[in-house]
């Protein structure tokens, strides 16, 4: 799944996936983080859904992380907030990912606030996801 996923072929991953009898907590996040590379977030969202229905199914760092990608990318702030406060042991990705979606949806101050609330002002994975924002709406 995963070769096909960075591959570029997301139907064959899928089809990997659907026809699976047990899936764990890999399989789940590939599939998540592959329909949100090939920009598929409503996909990924619903899928992360259904994931969670099982709960044999540890939802980890990764996971998460998976999750709150595509959020960022399609500005979903709202789901991206819901997930990152499911987040039980936080990382500096998480929160790179919550400053990206906060900036790409133009809510500078919220990503400033956040980003001093947390001290991570000099951390360089939160200053590049800020500096990262496509500006080409920008007029100068």
């Amino acid at each position: 799944m995963d070769m096909y996923v960075k591959s570029g072929f997301i139907e064959y991953a899928s089809n990997i996936f659907v026809t699976m009898k047990e899936r764990d907590v890999i399989s789940w996040t590939v599939m998540i983080l592959g329909y949100s590379i090939h920009g598929q977030g409503e996909l990924e969202v619903n899928l992360f859904h259904e994931m969670e229905k099982d709960l044999r199914i540890g939802i980890d760092q990764f996971t998460y992380a998976a999750v709150l990608q595509p959020c960022s990318t399609a500005r979903m702030v709202e789901n991206g907030w819901f997930y990152f406060n499911r987040i039980r042991v936080l990382k500096v990705t998480h929160c790179a990912l919550m400053v990206s979606l906060l900036a790409r949806a133009e809510l500078f101050d919220e990503a400033r606030i956040f980003i001093e609330e947390r001290h991570l002002e000099r951390h360089p994975k939160v200053l590049r996801a800020l500096l990262d924002v496509d500006l080409t709406w920008f007029r100068f």
